[in-house]
Parts: C-alpha cells; sequence; structure tokens
C-alpha cells in the first residue's frame, strides 16, 4: 500500500470520528479528542495549501521527498491540533453541546405536553 493512501485512509477515518462527537454516551474528553483530530485534519488541509503557493526552493521532487513532505505536513498539523491549534476544536464541542442540550430539553418539553 502506498504512503499516501494510507494517509488518505487515515484521513477519513478521522473526519468519520467526528460524527460520532453527538453520541451522548461520549465522555467530554472523548469528545474533545475527535474534535482536535478533526481540526488535525483541516490543519494538514490548509498547510498543504501553502505549501502549494510557495515555490520549491530545494528542487528535489523525489517520491521519497514528497513523502518525507507529506509526513512532516501531518505531524506538524496534529501537533498544532493538540496544543490548541486554531481553537475550532472548541467551538465545534461548543456546537454539539449546544446542540444536544436543545434536543434534550426538546424531549422534555413534549414529555411535559404529552403528560
Amino acid at each position: 500500500m502506498d504512503i499516501n493512501e494510507t494517509f488518505s485512509v487515515d484521513l477519513i477515518n478521522q473526519t468519520d470520528k467526528l460524527k460520532n462527537v453527538e453520541n451522548p454516551n461520549l465522555t467530554e474528553k472523548k469528545k474533545q479528542e475527535a474534535a482536535k483530530q478533526f481540526e488535525s485534519v483541516f490543519l494538514q488541509k490548509m498547510l498543504e495549501s501553502m505549501q502549494k503557493t510557495v515555490t520549491d526552493w530545494d528542487g528535489d521532487k523525489t517520491p521519497v521527498s514528497k513523502q518525507i513532505n507529506s509526513l512532516f505536513t501531518t505531524y506538524l498539523a496534529r501537533d498544532m491540533a493538540d496544543k490548541g491549534g486554531l481553537g475550532l476544536w472548541k467551538d465545534i464541542c461548543r456546537f454539539y453541546g449546544d446542540r444536544q442540550k436543545a434536543q434534550n430539553q426538546e424531549t422534555n418539553n413534549s414529555l411535559d405536553e404529552s403528560v
């Protein structure tokens, strides 16, 4: 399996984890972890886009150098997200927390009306 295929599969797995943030059985820590992993993927894509705008200063475009560069970008994005990143993960957690509260309140209101 090519290393680029491995990272593509990894990115898909990371975005799938974000879907689980809505699960009411997850602990707050797990929700934060999923949101941080999503932010890591976002940062990685942003960094890759930024790298494409910079002219190549070393002139080395071998497959090995491309893989090393891809690994560097992946781990840089993960490290950035682990250390707070852009704060997107906080907004994601807040959004899903508010959404879950609204759903719980709606459920409680409909139960009160039926009684």
